[in-house]
């Protein structure tokens, strides 16, 4: 099953199905691909069904199908990746496959003059990244923008998570002597709990959910610090940094 989601070019999908037994649904205008999938969806009349875009590795369909034994399991996910290292690449290609999400943070957390065109220089140079990466798209800006925009707001998310929860007693301390870190804090603390709340929609008012929220994770920490202590190792306090060795 094809979907043209108004690809600009339909004979470029005409000639690769050509000999195959595919279905093809057109659509008149670009509907994007929850639209497309949907669709697609709607059509089949097997068991299993697999969402194939350009640039997936088919070799990941096997090892998925596996997981779908378990009844239990009704979705599978595979893992997404960057893209590989390539012959002539320059500066910035190896810029845009290490993690340019830490920068963005990084710069955000600085909380200096540069850190607004630091942060918005990242963004646009990861756009870059994203749109060659998406060239068979009929709007590979606008999709690389939108990709952008989501990690940007997952990581300012995973690092007022990390702030709040994983690593307080370091944010903490830090904020005793820095004014800025305090800063960095406080809006941590209440932007991830409000944030949390508005997603999760509880049967709670946002004050008391935010010193619940605030509560349950120092005591996350704590216990997470303390046991590293306790067993005379920060193993479990080091993050897993991928991204930044040699490829």
């Amino acid at each position: 099953m094809v979907v043209d989601d108004a690809f600009a070019r339909p004979a470029t999908v005409a000639s690769a199905t050509q000999g195959r037994p595919v279905q093809i649904v057109r659509f008149a205008r670009n509907r994007g691909p929850a639209a497309a999938r949907n669709a697609g969806l709607a059509r089949v009349r097997t068991p299993y069904v697999a969402f194939v875009d350009s640039d997936v590795d088919p070799g990941w369909l096997a090892t998925l199908r596996r997981h779908l034994d378990d009844r239990a399991v009704a979705l599978v996910a595979p893992r997404i990746c960057g893209p590989e290292a390539g012959v002539g690449d320059g500066w910035l290609d190896r810029y845009e496959r290490a993690r340019w999400s830490a920068a963005f943070a990084l710069a955000l957390l600085a909380q200096r003059r540069w850190s607004a065109p630091v942060a918005v220089a990242t963004a646009a140079l990861a756009i870059r990244g994203a749109a060659r990466q998406l060239k068979r798209s009929d709007h590979p800006l606008r999709a690389a923008a939108t990709l952008v925009l989501e990690g940007a707001v997952a990581t300012l998310w995973q690092t007022a998570a990390a702030l709040t929860r994983h690593y307080w007693p370091a944010a903490a301390a830090v904020a005793l002597v820095s004014r800025r870190a305090r800063r960095a804090l406080v809006a941590a603390a209440v932007g991830e709990a409000v944030a949390a709340w508005w997603r999760i929609r509880p049967d709670l008012d946002p004050v008391r959910y935010l010193v619940a929220h605030r509560l349950d994770d120092a005591a996350y920490g704590l216990w997470l610090w303390a046991g590293a202590l306790r067993a005379r190792s920060v193993a479990a306090l080091t993050p897993a940094w991928r991204g930044f060795g040699r490829r």
